[in-house]
């Protein structure tokens, strides 16, 4: 049982922040589980056709993808949109994304064409 913050011991921040410290170095390596649900941390959204890659790329359109697993993605701010061979083409904008049965949904906007395809890897 948890003590009331009025409670708390020497030792009680002690195992908290000790808890801090492992939840930062999960986040630091990139995939972390907490409570059984593994989540991993991705800085940009790779698609193939059959996650909801776009069959063409216009600037302003909305596009909606799925991805196995459960995963954190930055929202509201642009991130580089690949595809299936580790071409960027496009900055995005995720408006939403839900979890539901081990799956991440987003919708996201199109907010930059890049004026040449870049290769990340």
């Amino acid at each position: 049982m948890m003590p009331t913050l009025a409670k708390w011991s020497v030792e009680d921040y002690h195992r908290m922040a000790a808890g801090i410290l492992r939840i930062s170095y999960w986040v630091y390596k990139g995939a972390w589980q907490t409570m059984g649900m593994p989540c991993e941390i991705n800085t940009i959204l790779k698609l193939t056709p059959a996650q909801g890659y776009p069959t063409e790329l216009t600037l302003g359109d909305r596009h909606q993808a799925q991805k196995g697993g459960y995963r954190i993605f930055a929202v509201d701010v642009p991130v580089a949109l690949v595809d299936e061979n580790w071409i960027a083409h496009a900055d995005v904008v995720i408006e939403t994304l839900t979890w539901h049965q081990q799956t991440t949904c987003v919708e996201y906007r199109i907010s930059r064409l890049y004026d040449a395809p870049m290769a990340l890897k």
